[in-house]
């Protein structure tokens, strides 16, 4: 009977051994995986952890829906993988432009950097307040990575800036764009329209309260007095006896397919211009709404100094990616970069 015993706890102890060494190899398997260098970018390494760490909040959402076993799940273990490429090419771009500061005279004092950081620092705290040291926690930062965190991203944009400080763009450029994209210029009939919203009142349920309907459209009658009085949509929403109005600018918007409730888009299309329209019901409440414009057909907008600016940042910031990309992709093979994705 005692051999038995012996025998028993042998066994049992055999197997909690072989338990436990299996969660050793676990282990050992999980930390050999976050040690495994998915790219060189000239002495520095970047490993299978630090890609994961920029990923922390997705990971950890993954974990609590799918347990530890996530990427046993084919369609989690895709994507995680395309988000795992994404940010390992980010770490790369990063360490590339790290490196190459020097070559491009970024010499920013660490002076500027600290108090640049210290101004971003406080903005964060400011927009979540108590709830700072939580969204912290939950992007996977502490105050010491989040201060390297942000210096790294002052330098980069002195890094770009310097790299695509070359950047021209010419009038020729400019009316080169507007002639070859004429199409994205051309509108179809339709107005630049403002309208004024009177929402009537409901209750926590988000029901209708009696009589809410009638007081809502008695306020946008009121206010359409004050506008045919001379004042416009915006003084008007702005009045104590208007509070809780909405104003909205809502650009241009063609006669036909304008996206709006068929009851608002009656209201503007025969309308006049610079005229207040009667308060027009819709399920969203009342409206009053001024064309500031009428195109009564389709309309090539002109190549005004407006549209000049807003064609030339468009052309800057394609200019400034293909320059930027050129010369990454020299820094890289200065750099010998070697990436191994298929150890993803």
């Amino acid at each position: 009977m005692k051999k038995i015993k012996k025998l028993m706890t042998l066994a049992v102890a055999a197997t909690m051994a072989a338990s436990f060494a299996g969660c050793n190899m676990v282990e050992r398997t999980n930390e050999s995986k976050g040690k495994t260098v998915l790219a060189k970018v000239g002495d520095t390494k970047i490993t299978r952890d630090d890609v994961d760490k920029e990923l922390k909040s997705m990971i950890d959402q993954l974990k609590q829906q799918y347990g530890d076993d996530y990427e046993s799940n084919e369609s989690v273990k895709t994507n995680l993988k395309k988000s795992r490429e994404q940010r390992l090419d980010y770490l790369v771009t990063k360490a590339v432009m790290m490196q190459s500061k020097s070559k491009y005279d970024v010499n920013i004092s660490d002076d500027e950097v600290e108090k640049q950081v210290d101004d971003q620092i406080n903005q964060y705290k400011e927009q979540f307040g108590d709830e700072y040291e939580t969204q912290l926690e939950q992007a996977g930062y502490d105050d010491e990575s989040l201060r390297e965190m942000l210096k790294e991203g002052i330098i980069l944009d002195q890094v770009y800036a310097a790299m695509t400080s070359d950047i021209e763009v010419t009038d020729e450029d400019i009316e080169n764009y507007y002639n070859e994209n004429q199409d994205t210029y051309t509108y179809d009939a339709g107005a630049d329209v403002l309208h004024l919203l009177f929402q009537p009142e409901k209750d926590s349920e988000g029901n209708i309260l009696a009589g809410a309907e009638d007081a809502a459209k008695a306020k946008a009658e009121a206010a359409r007095q004050e506008v045919l009085s001379g004042k416009s949509l915006k003084e008007v929403s702005e009045e104590e006896q208007f509070k809780g109005s909405l104003y909205q600018d809502l650009g241009r918007l063609t006669f036909e397919n304008s996206g709006m409730v068929e009851e608002f888009a009656n209201g503007f299309k025969s309308l006049p211009a610079n005229q207040v329209s009667e308060p027009v019901k819709t399920s969203y409440g009342y409206h009053l709404i001024v064309n500031t414009t009428v195109y009564p057909e389709r309309t090539l907008e002109p190549l005004n100094d407006s549209l000049k600016t807003t064609i030339s940042e468009t052309l800057k910031q394609t200019k400034e990616q293909d320059v930027f990309k050129s010369k990454l992709d020299e820094l890289k093979e200065e750099l010998k970069v070697k990436t191994y994705e298929d150890k993803l």
